[in-house]
């Protein structure tokens, strides 16, 4: 078995893959003349799909489709092509669940917008630009070629219709932000569950021993492919919201569109951020086995409060958050992660994403193991240490940021930032 194999045990609920594509092209669209995508207001046949149909979407709609036509599941694409809703034929809440992602992706760009560093990535003069052109790119043994065909600068469109500039050669980020169509699947049953997860084990390879043990899981988010699920009449869940789902997992796939593999406590706070902010409560707890009790769904600013009143001599550590590692469900992690986001979301309006964008960054490089002979591959039980973590926590909010959100903990709606802090 080799590394991408074992690190896969690890992955559970929240996989950030960042391994290539797989070899695996589909024929567009062979034999499903009469299948049709919904997208603004209109049906399109796949063969009459409109010009300004969003070329990401087109490859999501390759791959997803056949399987979608074979279980009878709609296609639905959100208006500015970002997510490729998948859904069950007796999903009576596909308007509503269009209007929870829309509302997610309003969420997410409010508080973690891209920000300048990442749209250009330390731009060369033309010299170093073509040098890194001239430069061809590692393969990935378990996926075939790097998905570039070549290394050096490119260009993208972002959400807005802009243009940005990208770095893709080796030691950057795999994919450029925002470049790909998540694919969201809102799953009749648990055997309509196993046929996703064979699905991708037979198209991705790498994925093969991962999908059985999801296969007692509710649901997943996946970095690549960026796609996500879960099943919508799950008799075994209790205390449980099926719109909460979508919201939660809906929020780890924009972070993981733009920002790629970050931090547990990060993807999973900024999931709960989304949840309260929505729907004004907490449904979802990934890898939690244990039965969650109705008062649970709220009141953890008021826990915060209670656990830290008498903290303020001994701030907040990052280790205390930071140490969490995905696959698991802690109580005291959980809860603090979610503050953290609340404060920055609310007293550091932009700086999320920055440090987003260099968690990125020091990920993408750090988790590569090069073989030397041009060909490398994923760790994917890397984990970012917790000193760089505070590292770069600090250096983006000030050596003082953990006792003010200590601060922030103890005293909640009577807190107030101080100007000169």
């Amino acid at each position: 078995m080799n590394m991408l194999q074992r690190s896969l045990r690890h992955l559970g609920l929240t996989c950030a893959l960042t391994t290539a594509l797989s070899a695996f092209t589909p024929t567009p669209f062979e034999g499903l003349e009469d299948a049709k995508i919904h997208w603004r207001g209109k049906a399109f046949g796949l063969d009459e799909l409109p010009e300004d149909f969003p070329a990401a979407a087109r490859s999501a709609l390759e791959v997803w489709q056949p399987w979608a036509t074979k279980m009878h599941y709609t296609l639905h694409l959100d208006p500015p092509g970002r997510v490729l809703l998948v859904s069950n034929p007796d999903n009576g809440r596909v308007e509503k669940q269009l209007e929870l992602i829309d509302q997610v992706g309003a969420l997410f760009e409010k508080h973690m917008p891209l920000p300048d560093p990442a749209l250009a990535i330390a731009a060369p003069d033309e010299d170093e630009a073509q040098d890194a052109k001239d430069e061809p790119l590692p393969e990935d043994p378990e996926g075939g070629p790097y998905p570039w065909e070549e290394a050096g600068l490119g260009e993208y469109s972002t959400d807005d219709g802009s243009s940005a500039a990208f770095s893709y050669s080796w030691g950057a980020v795999d994919m450029p932000p925002d470049a790909s169509t998540i694919v969201f699947l809102v799953v009749r049953d648990a055997p309509d569950f196993a046929q996703v997860l064979d699905f991708l084990a037979e198209h991705h390879p790498y994925l093969a021993d991962w999908t059985e043990e999801a296969k007692g899981y509710a649901g997943f988010s996946l970095q690549q492919p960026l796609a996500g699920a879960f099943i919508q009449n799950d008799t075994t869940q209790e205390e449980w919201n099926p719109d909460n789902e979508v919201v939660n997992r809906m929020a780890q796939l924009f972070l993981l569109r733009r920002f790629g593999q970050q931090p547990n406590w990060l993807v999973q706070g900024w999931a709960w951020f989304s949840e309260f902010d929505i729907q004004g409560g907490v449904y979802c707890f990934p890898y939690r086995n244990e039965f969650v009790f109705a008062t649970e769904h709220s009141g953890w600013d008021t826990e915060l409060a209670n656990r830290f009143e008498n903290r303020q001599k001994k701030p907040l550590r990052t280790a205390e958050f930071a140490k969490w590692e995905r696959g698991s469900y802690e109580s005291d992690p959980a809860k603090i992660s979610w503050g953290v986001i609340e404060y920055m979301t609310r007293f550091r309006p932009g700086e999320l994403s920055l440090v987003a964008s260099e968690f990125r960054t020091i990920i993408d490089k750090e988790s590569r193991v090069d073989f030397g002979d041009g060909t490398w591959e994923r760790n994917l039980d890397y984990t970012l240490p917790v000193s760089d973590q505070d590292d770069i926590l600090r250096e983006h909010l000030g050596g003082r940021i953990f006792r003010e959100i200590t601060d922030f903990f103890r005293k909640r709606d009577r807190y107030v930032l101080k100007s000169d802090d």
